[in-house]
């Protein structure tokens, strides 16, 4: 059974325990062969699109959901469409830097999703090369994360860009998780033995080797992160938030590894 509680303890990043998963984005062919669902339907506009991310998490026995919101005159018209038998981790479609949007507009953005009740934990996502410097984003990053805290919810980080900033810069800026993804120098677990101090880590380094890679070798790998890690600070995932494609069977199999 799913329980937001592991993922939260993952976030903790105090206690070992059982896997946890965290995917940030499926492409739609294999959101719908998850689904065992296909059709326009299920992205039809936010609430039908974030429904669908909901589901396909939930079917895939995922403790969190993970969605990016769309943002209209301050508000998330997509958390309505959040299942009463899900918790997600919630986001801006955009951040700061690439948007171009305000410091105070955002920090009121993060604010009214982390006041959700279905919202676990919240995404503060940027793409690494829309940053102008290491000052300008860890003084904007305090923030941001400060505001997420004194709602009372975790933040995670995460950079979607093709060249994202060094983790040494989101040290120390409060973040209690960090989503790597295949666009970071380093594997997965060089970087968890660097940072799973400071932050948890989520997701992974390894998409390009998961989508060519046998059943057996992907099993091999995720069972032997979660040894390494006693899962403790650790969510595995595909590092995939451009919804790049990844064949079915190769992430049919880190699911296996997830359950086993």
């Amino acid at each position: 059974m799913t329980d937001v509680r592991e993922f939260l303890r993952v976030l903790e990043n105090k206690r070992p325990g059982r896997a946890v998963g965290f995917e940030y984005a499926w492409e739609r062919p294999l959101a719908e062969q998850l689904l065992w669902r296909r059709g326009e339907s299920l992205w039809a506009g936010e609430e039908a699109r974030v429904r669908t991310l909901c589901e396909t998490a939930l079917r895939c026995g995922l403790d969190c959901a993970a969605a990016e919101l769309r943002e209209e005159d301050g508000r998330f018209p997509g958390l309505s469409a959040i299942p009463d038998d899900v918790r997600a981790a919630a986001g801006k479609t955009e951040g700061l830097w690439e948007s171009g949007g305000s410091l105070a507009d955002f920090r009121a953005a993060y604010r009214t999703l982390a006041a959700h009740p279905a919202v676990c934990a919240v995404l503060i996502r940027d793409r690494g090369e829309a940053v102008p410097d290491r000052a300008s984003f860890r003084r904007a990053a305090r923030e941001l994360a400060a505001e997420v805290h004194a709602a009372g919810k975790p933040c995670i980080w995460a950079d979607c860009g093709e060249k994202p900033l060094p983790l040494e810069w989101a040290a120390g800026c409060g973040f209690d998780g960090v989503h790597l993804t295949a666009a970071h120098p380093g594997t997965t677990a060089e970087l968890w033995r660097e940072y799973g101090g400071e932050f948890a880590i989520l997701g992974g380094t390894a998409l390009d080797f998961l989508c060519r890679s046998k059943p057996r070798d992907i099993l091999a790998y995720c069972e032997e992160l979660q040894k390494m890690t006693g899962n403790r600070g650790f969510a595995f995932g595909t590092g995939n938030p451009w919804g790049k494609a990844v064949p079915y069977l190769s992430y049919i199999s880190t699911l296996t590894a997830l359950r086993r």
